[in-house]
């Protein structure tokens, strides 16, 4: 019975401490960016071999939603997709182009609440990867931080987001996983409603 008191008065003081705030906005977004090419950035696993290719400079292009909750605190949802590029030079040359379409959430700290700031977070996503060089589609998870300056004007923000993260999709098919660490570079254009 104390448990259940202490959460239901827990839950009662975080709304009234949010129902006080006058800032709660909602935003819509988009940012475009680039994932940076990385020697031995990917990892393919065939079911005869496994091969580590370099990944090339690819764009990446995301929308997505937040919600402020507080002067210091964002979260959202978003989609994101990618054409990924890399290079296996053993056992053979060979160039993959693939596909990248994931859903997922992120959230974001700001530091300090001022017109300029910097943006801390990290994000998680689930998706897929396809590419006609292999025999199906890969389903898989992906996590990482997010981090850089950020510019808030009065409805539209601006930011520069470095999201290293990793990402590892798999199937029952060939290939059986990649396993993929990207270091992307990102352009954020947002607009509070």
């Amino acid at each position: 019975m104390k448990k259940e008191l202490f959460a239901i008065s827990f839950l009662l003081i975080c709304i009234t401490l949010y129902s006080q705030e006058k800032e709660n906005t909602h935003a819509i977004g988009f940012s475009t960016g680039v994932s940076l090419p990385r020697e031995d950035g990917m990892y393919i696993d065939y079911d005869q071999y496994n091969v580590w290719p370099d990944t090339k400079l690819s764009t990446v292009y995301n929308a997505f939603y937040e919600y402020k909750s507080s002067s210091y605190f964002k979260i959202g949802c978003h989609i994101e997709y990618e054409n990924t590029k890399s290079e296996i030079t053993y056992p053979f040359d060979e160039e993959i182009k693939a596909k990248r379409l994931v859903f997922g959430l992120h959230w974001i700290g700001q530091i300090p609440k001022y017109f300029i700031h910097l943006d801390l977070g990290g994000y998680l996503n689930l998706g897929s990867a396809s590419s006609k060089d292999w025999d199906t589609n890969l389903n898989g998870v992906e996590f990482g931080i997010l981090a850089g300056p950020g510019i808030d004007f009065e409805r539209f923000g601006l930011a520069i987001h470095f999201k290293p993260g990793f990402s590892y999709f798999f199937s029952d098919d060939s290939p059986e996983a990649v396993l993929l660490f990207s270091q992307r570079l990102m352009l954020r254009i947002q607009y509070h409603l």
